[in-house]
């Protein structure tokens, strides 16, 4: 990442901590019941919503009917054009994989990847890069690596699978949030698209060859 880059990815980082600071109270005053917002997952056991407010997307998470709400986090945009986004890629359980787009400047982007449990409100960071726009990008060797596959199980366990324009990396985490490389190789050897988590057991295929491993 550039100085430039690394200087605005660390400005909203500090900006986004504040935020989250002054809408945490809200979730506190909210009852699953009443919460309203638009919603990011169709299910009956969690109630997943983002609340739009000015630049930013917040977002709250409950169990129905009476579960406490919870601040999961959110997604702004300083450049007023409201082109942060969250996402879900994966979810199971009362757990959950959140991708939140932070959008900073017109020229770059900051996305931060969350696994949190909808009951307790409890949440650990898989994920954390910033990225400069495709034409910028472009001009340098695409070191950093990007998330390309996520995966997770009711117990909080979750793999994912990274890549830059050479490698791929499989990565485990542990309900707490302990981090285990578990392969790397070339794009060739190692389909993203292979990426699965069984029970506890996360597997994918390195040279057509099946793997496994804990996260």
């Amino acid at each position: 990442m550039t100085l430039i880059a690394l200087a605005a990815a660390s400005a909203c980082a500090f900006v986004a901590c504040a935020a989250v600071c002054a809408v945490g109270a809200r979730a506190s005053s909210q009852t699953c019941a009443t919460l309203r917002g638009k919603r990011l997952l169709s299910s009956h056991a969690i109630k997943l919503v983002e609340q739009t407010e000015e630049a930013r997307g917040v977002v709250y998470a409950c169990v129905p009917p009476r579960g406490r709400v919870h601040l999961l986090g959110l997604a702004s945009d300083d450049t007023s054009t409201r082109a942060y986004e969250v996402t879900v890629p994966a979810h199971a359980g009362m757990w959950l994989a959140l991708d939140f787009r932070n959008q900073i400047g017109f020229h770059t982007f900051e996305e931060i990847g969350k696994a949190c449990q909808a009951a307790s409100g409890r949440c650990y960071r898989f994920f954390a890069e910033g990225f400069p726009e495709p034409g910028l990008e472009a001009e340098v060797p695409q070191l950093r690596f990007s998330l390309q596959r996520v995966v997770i199980n009711k117990f909080g366990q979750l793999a994912l699978a990274l890549a830059n324009y050479k490698t791929v990396q499989i990565v485990g985490f542990g309900s707490g949030g302990g981090r285990r490389l578990l392969d790397s190789g070339p794009q060739a050897q190692i389909p993203s698209a292979s990426l699965r988590l069984e029970g506890h057991t996360v597997r994918w295929l390195n040279a057509g060859a099946p793997r496994s491993a804990s996260p």
